[in-house]
């Protein structure tokens, strides 16, 4: 297992093969050069996490034998930041591990991460400096589901349901200045959901390789039911993070870092214009590293927890800052 220390020593490395970028190695070092065959990135494959390559490429097949090596996932992505492919490092063969998803037969696990995450809406809601009369009634009646929830018997189907009814009254608040309709994921009907669906996806794969060093099977979940080729597991554990990109949206719109002229309307889809890739990468990523201690503390101390058959009240909680 690796360790908090040499967790946050890893970089994560983004290579864009669509605007001509591309990866070598050279003496156990990892390489990114650009169009123009300059480099643009070094770094030792010792302290690689993870490298995420956007757009259609090739890879060697000595690049898949340094991420096993030296511990380190390859994280394909086309354009429209949807993952196709996840290659390299994850730990194997922890079975105790995976028997003890297969067996779990309860809700509480499914509460917890519905609970964390609607606190974190509610402590995003409060960040707005401008309160209003709405912002105060949303809180409120987030509050009453929660409770209703903590003092339930609830079965998943419910607990869902609870999750999409404090959405809806969040995401109004959040983005109700911005000409806000509601969250279509995948459907990009507007600029913002698509951005959404940009943050997310790199919010998922991040989550998704610290999953692998625990070898939890990915694709067995707690809230989110099995479904065929879903990491229904990742999906779990996103969701209290979500704060982090929805915030980070609401600011860079506020800053104009983010608006509708970064894409392109095709077949009624707000599609990123490729040349933007780069720059919602840099922002997305730099909004996930400022949570990097508390999101592999709140998924090293899950794995604890749920090792040692710990109860629900004893598991770490993530908080939006």
């Amino acid at each position: 297992m690796i360790s908090k220390t040499n967790f946050l020593k890893k970089k994560i490395v983004y290579c864009f093969s669509s605007a001509g970028e591309k990866i070598s190695i050279k003496n156990d070092n990892i390489v990114v050069k650009d169009a123009d065959g300059k480099i643009k990135l070094q770094t030792s494959c010792y302290r690689l996490f993870a490298i995420f390559i956007i757009g259609e490429t090739s890879i060697t097949s000595a690049l898949i034998r340094y991420s096993y090596k030296f511990g380190f996932s390859i994280v394909m992505l086309n354009n429209s930041f949807k993952t196709y492919e996840v290659l390299g490092f994850k730990m194997q063969g922890n079975t105790i591990l995976c028997k003890k998803q297969y067996e779990y037969n309860d809700t509480n696990i499914a509460k917890f991460f519905v609970e964390n995450k609607i606190n974190n809406q509610i402590n995003t809601i409060k960040k707005i400096r401008a309160k209003t009369e709405s912002n105060k009634l949303a809180i409120k009646e987030m509050k009453k589901y929660l409770v209703q929830l903590e003092h339930t018997e609830s079965d998943i189907n419910y607990i869902m349901g609870i999750e999409g009814v404090c959405a809806k009254i969040y995401f109004k608040e959040i983005y109700g200045d911005y000409d806000w309709k509601k969250r279509q994921p995948r459907i990009k009907n507007d600029y913002i959901n698509s951005t959404m669906d940009i943050g997310y996806t790199m919010l998922f794969n991040y989550v998704d390789s610290i999953l692998r060093i625990y070898g939890f099977d990915t694709y067995v979940g707690f809230l989110h039911q099995q479904y065929y080729m879903r990491k229904s597991l990742v999906c779990d554990f996103v969701e209290p993070f979500r704060s982090i990109i929805d915030w980070q949206i609401r600011k860079s719109i506020n800053l104009n870092q983010i608006n509708k002229e970064d894409f392109k309307k095709m077949n009624n889809r707000y599609v990123l214009k490729w040349e933007k890739n780069k720059k919602y990468v840099q922002i997305f990523s730099q909004a996930i590293n400022e949570y990097n201690d508390e999101i592999f503390e709140f998924i090293q101390s899950f794995y604890r927890m749920f090792m040692k058959n710990k109860p629900i009240d004893e598991y770490r909680k993530f908080e939006i800052k």
